[in-house]
């Protein structure tokens, strides 16, 4: 069920870059071919995530001591 979620969003150009190099919890992976997709930050009600993947969203919700969350992927080459 995870990997589904992951695959659909990957596949419509979900999990990507920051676009402007602001997000600060991701600040270490602002190098080429990092590319993430925010699933639980800091308590904040992420929308987007519980829109494409809510049954991701809902298993993270269950567990009180996860705080953040996110598929991150490392593109090597683009294709």
């Amino acid at each position: 069920m995870i990997r589904d979620e992951a695959i659909n969003l990957h596949d419509d150009s979900h999990i990507k870059a920051s676009d402007d190099l602001d997000d600060v919890g991701f600040n270490s992976f602002f190098r080429p071919g990092w590319k993430r997709f925010y699933l639980k930050w800091s308590g904040a009600d992420l929308n987007s995530a519980k829109k494409l993947c809510p049954k991701t969203v809902e298993l993270l919700s269950s567990i009180p001591s996860v705080k953040g969350a996110m598929f991150a992927i490392y593109v090597t080459a683009e294709f």
